[in-house]
Order: structure tokens, then sequence, then C-alpha cells
């Protein structure tokens, strides 16, 4: 909730993250009373003007009508809105002012009225995992067939921020290994680095939060990345995701990797002076960077020279006797 209840920042944030190349900007959609009791607890305790959690969702949730704002300025931006809904009358919303992908957050996983309200669309689908076990993901992956929705399931670890050691990069492969469904990375690292490795490990969509400055109010920022570092992380997924296209055939030297070898190859020079008719042992060759020349002293071992050799002078096969 990066917006902290504010429609202006939150619009906002749509402009400044327009050029950073994500492809989506996603937002959380909660509704206090669908969703929330006076007696829910909060997560952080960070908000001194907020008296409970239910009383932080009431002052930041946003109309219908501004939410249709958002996803038209989304649109405007070239940017795909998304929202995470937290209750079935969220989800309600967002079916009727439009959204083309579906993101369940981990901690809804569990909730089955809501995961099958969004799977009954059969639109594509994100769900997080951060909150639920291995034999819960078995269950869900279970629940979804039914469906037949697109998929994607995110490795994530419901800390903020997750150290280094909880990021969990580990189970993509495991995911990738025991579904046959694509794998995602959300990351509250506040870095742009696991975001990195996970595509490098072959994720297909990555999720980071986003704030504008690392100074600003909420429960999230710890776990956010500034907007200039979003533009970097995109840059790096874009550069690794060109790497992956483009497999390399260890057993095929690149043309290009060719046409710049010779700046790179050792010829044979005098190591000491050498007189005309002299056989050329393997002592008297020592081998240097250059362009031109013998490359291989094999080929001139035991042969006489036709002329003198300064010392250093580089040799060629013109200067024998073959």
């Amino acid at each position: 909730m990066g917006h902290d209840g504010s429609l202006g920042l939150a619009h906002a944030f749509i402009d400044a993250i327009a050029g950073t190349g994500v492809d989506a900007v996603k937002f959380q959609t909660h509704i206090a009373d669908s969703e929330s009791s006076s007696s829910e607890r909060f997560r952080i305790l960070f908000s001194p003007q907020d008296s409970n959690r239910y009383s932080y969702w009431k002052r930041t949730e946003f109309t219908k009508e501004q939410w249709d704002g958002l996803r038209v300025h989304c649109f405007q931006k070239g940017l795909e809105f998304m929202s995470t809904p937290f209750s079935l009358d969220a989800v309600t919303l967002l079916k009727s002012i439009g959204v083309a992908r579906w993101k369940i957050g981990s901690a809804e996983a569990n909730y089955n009225e809501l995961v099958d309200a969004i799977l009954s669309f059969r639109q594509e689908t994100y769900i997080s995992t951060g909150m639920i076990s291995l034999k819960d993901v078995d269950s869900l992956v279970l629940r979804t067939e039914r469906f037949s929705p697109k998929l994607t399931l995110m490795q994530c670890t419901t800390m903020y921020p997750t150290e280094p050691e909880t990021l969990g990069l580990n189970v993509i492969k495991e995911f990738h290994d025991r579904y046959t469904c694509p794998v995602g990375f959300s990351d509250h690292s506040g870095t742009i680095y696991p975001s990195l490795a996970a595509v490098a490990l072959g994720v297909s969509a990555i999720e980071v939060h986003v704030t504008l400055d690392k100074r600003m109010f909420g429960p999230d920022v710890s776990a956010s990345i500034t907007v200039d570092a979003l533009k970097e992380m995109v840059d790096g997924v874009r550069f690794l995701e060109r790497a992956r296209s483009n497999p390399v055939k260890k057993e095929e030297i690149p043309d290009a990797v060719i046409a710049s070898s010779g700046a790179f190859s050792r010829r044979c020079f005098a190591k000491r002076a050498l007189a005309r008719g002299d056989q050329v042992k393997n002592g008297d060759v020592v081998m240097k960077k250059a362009a031109e020349g013998v490359a291989d002293v094999r080929e001139i071992q035991g042969q006489r020279l036709t002329r003198d050799l300064p010392i250093g002078a580089l040799i060629s096969l013109e200067d024998f006797e073959i």
C-alpha cells in the first residue's frame, strides 16, 4: 500500500513506473468491511494514526470509480493494470472494471471461495506461495486443474524485508520439476538481486514492491525498491532474457570471436640471436602475441635458417629451407 490511501500518490506511482519498461502495475484492492475486523492484528505495527488494521484498510481503500480511473491511467501509459483482491467483493469490483489477469496473495491461497471465484474466470492467474506449505501447493495445483486457467506459481517468502538466507531460490527448480505450470518469483528483499537471479534460473514472471523513496511512510517500504532501482532491474531482466533465449553451442565458435582471435594469438620470436644455417630448437624460441608469423614452434623445430635472426625477431616460414 505504497499510496497510503492517497489517490494522487497512486496515480503518481503509475507515472513514475511507466518509464522503467515494466509490463504491468499491480495494486492491492482492500475493502475493509468485506475483509477485516477490529480484532485483525497489524502485520507490522507502523501506523500511529490507525487504531487497528481495519481502520488502516478503511482509510486507504478506493471506490470502484477510483479503481477504474487507475486502470485507465495504466492503459494510457502502456501498462497493464492488475490488482490483488483480498475479499470476494474485491474480486467482483475488479471483474466489473475489467482485468485480464489475476494475482492471488499467499495469505489468500487457502481461501477456497476466493480462489475458486477467480479461477472460474479461466483467466491467467498468478498465485503466491509464501504462506503455504509444499503440501498445500500440491492441493492448490490439483484444485486449479478443473478450471484450466493459465496458472503461474510464484515462489516468495512472506518476510518484510526478506534476507538472503530465506529467499528460497532453490524452490524455483523444485517447482519446475514438480509442476507443469510456469514458475514466477515474488521478491520482498528490497534489492534487485534476487529477481535477477530468479530470471537466470528460468522464472517467467517477477514481482517486486516499489517505493518512490526509501524514506516514505508505509509497512512495505523496507521491502521495496526505488523507481530508479526498478529501471536498473528491468534492464537487467531484458539482458538476461536475451541471453537465455540464445543458447550458445560451445563447440561452435561465433564469427565475432574468430575475427578477434588474431589479437590474442601467439607467434614465434627469436629468444636469442640465431645465425643462418642454425637448426632451431625449442629453447631458441619464445612465444609472444602478434598478428602474423609462425604460430606453432613444432613447425620449425630442427629446420635450418636461411638468414640471420637478431634476438627478438619475428620468425616466419620464409626464414627456413622448407
